[in-house]
């Protein structure tokens, strides 16, 4: 989750959490507009390359995490792991690569 602050910051509460996985699309014009995948709309005060700036760290956070998680796992906890799609068996034992 990204935090954002209200534009309106006489609200109780200026500031709120927000998912960027569901932010479709960005709007700057003049004030920065949220378009959220279910068709909510957020009016923040942050302008869109600071928007921007949080969603990257976010997903580095994410990131950062699971190989913190992938290096070091819990006893007890399944390890993390790369699946590969059904269709993709290239590397499977006894499996033999028919498309070079």
């Amino acid at each position: 989750m990204i935090d954002v602050t209200r534009l309106d910051r006489r609200a109780v509460s200026p500031t709120y959490s927000i998912n960027p996985d569901l932010i479709e699309r960005i709007d700057e014009n003049p004030d920065t507009t949220l378009h959220m995948a279910d068709g909510a709309t957020h009016i923040v005060a942050e302008s869109r390359a600071e928007i921007n700036d949080r969603i990257a760290r976010y997903r580095a956070y994410v990131i950062s995490l699971a190989r913190e998680m992938y290096a070091a796992p819990t006893p007890g906890a399944p390890a993390l792991s790369v699946v590969r799609p059904a269709d993709d068996r290239r590397g499977a034992p006894g499996h033999t690569n028919s498309r070079k």
